[in-house]
This record gives C-alpha cells, structure tokens and sequence, in this order.
C-alpha cells in the first residue's frame, strides 16, 4: 500500500464549507504517476493562511474517475506543505487539476517535478482564480515550445467554469509558418493535457522556439499553459500564458 504523507494539521472528516464562505483557486495541474523516459511525476502543495482567523480548507482533487477531496484546517498566518499532494486525495495514480476551497484568503503555489533517482527537477505553477482563465472567443499564446530530439513540448488547459469548454489550438514553427490545428474539448472542472502535440498530431520533430495560438470557442474561465521538458534530464520548464486580443 503506498505510504501518504503525514500532515501534522486537523482533517475534518465530511465536513463542507459554505458556499457563501468560499475563496477559490486552482492548480492547474498536478500529479502522483509515471511519465515518459522513466520520469516519475509529484506535486507538493503550499498554503498560506492571510487572515487572523483559521481557515478551513478543502481540497478537490478533478481527474477523469472523478473528484476526490479531503478538508483540513489551517492556523493563521501559518503556512501549510501538503507533500505530494494527490496521493494524499486518492490511492490511484492520477493527475488532474486540484481545487483550493477555503473561509479565508490563502496563497496558493505548487511544485510539480520528476522524483529522479539522482534528485529532483521541478516545475512552479501558481494557485489562480476564474478571473485568470480566458473567456469565450478570446485567446492566448505559448512561446517557446520545442520538439526535437533533446526537448518536447506538452499543452495543457484547466476549465474552471461551471460548463463544457472547447479550445481550439493552432501550432506554429519559429518562422511563423503554420503547422496545423485540433480542438480539446474540457468537461468542466477538468485539466487536459495534449502530450507532444507536433509529434503526435503533426508527426514533427524538428520543431526549437515554436509557438501556439489558443482560441476559447465554447464555455468561459479556462486557463492555458505550456511545458516544455529536457528529454535527457526530464528537467520541465513551465510556459505561462500570454493573452491575446479577442476574436469576433
């Protein structure tokens, strides 16, 4: 049976926050499997509770089984590591988005990185809202993306809404020319992530310093990022979203 991380903080069993009480962020993703060329993915979770009072906080593990969710107290002002944090939400091996629900207002930042045999090499995704993601018919774009014999390049997106999305994706090289395009549709509360997409999709593999143009064409509150990952070290690099004026 794998060993869960010790969480030295009160778990209250069943307990619900009121809708009325909640501050919420995502992690837009976040993993406990395995990856390609031996990597081994992980992801530690930090909160900080801002506020005076103790925070009661609920974790919600979206992956494609389902949710699975635990509720924990936070201290004020104290700051709260949840080690690889989706074995502490479910035994499977999974990845997903993870939901931070809380009563007060919390930092939220996550490590994701490859547990190598030699240490560890890691990636930062920061907590984020709704009001962060893209809305219907506005874009963004991913820079430096790269396939190629020594990095490759992954796409994912986070719905946070309430409803079905979809995003259509256009994948380009350095020099601006246009490789090819294909849609990911996201139930809502779910993370897609669309693995070396100019390999698979477009059969590239000669691809350093290409681009992606990302369009919301159905739902709202959806957040892109990019990941681009040495194939040698499984050293990832995250690669933020850049807004893009809306389309009519």
């Amino acid at each position: 049976m794998r060993r869960l991380s010790i969480i030295m903080i009160t778990l209250l069993a069943g307990w619900v926050l009121p809708a009325s009480a909640q501050n919420v962020y995502w992690i837009p993703a976040a993993a406990h499997l395995s990856g390609f060329g031996s990597s081994v993915w992980r992801t530690d979770l930090a909160l900080i509770n801002l506020e005076a009072r103790a925070a009661t906080v609920e974790l919600r593990l979206h992956r494609e089984s389902g949710i699975a969710g635990e509720t924990f107290v936070i201290d004020p002002g104290q700051q709260q590591i949840f080690q690889d944090a989706v074995a502490l939400l479910t035994l499977e091996d999974a990845s997903g988005s993870i939901e931070v629900r809380s009563t007060e207002r919390l930092t939220v930042r996550s490590r994701t990185y490859n547990a190598a045999v030699d240490g560890s090499f890691g990636q930062a995704l920061d907590g984020i809202t709704s009001l962060t993601g893209i809305e219907l018919n506005e874009g963004a774009r991913l820079v430096q993306l790269s396939e190629d014999g020594s990095f490759r390049s992954n796409i994912g997106a986070v719905n946070m809404g309430e409803t079905a999305a979809t995003i259509k994706v256009d994948l380009y090289e350095a020099s601006g020319a246009f490789i090819g395009s294909f849609d990911l549709d996201l139930p809502a509360g779910q993370l897609r992530q669309d693995g070396r997409p100019y390999k698979k999709r477009f059969q590239r593999t000669d691809i350093v310093g290409g681009f992606a143009e990302i369009q919301l064409t159905e739902g709202d509150h959806v957040y892109v990022y990019g990941s681009v990952i040495d194939n040698e070290t499984g050293d990832p690099t995250t690669i933020s979203m850049e807004r893009m004026a809306a389309c009519n």
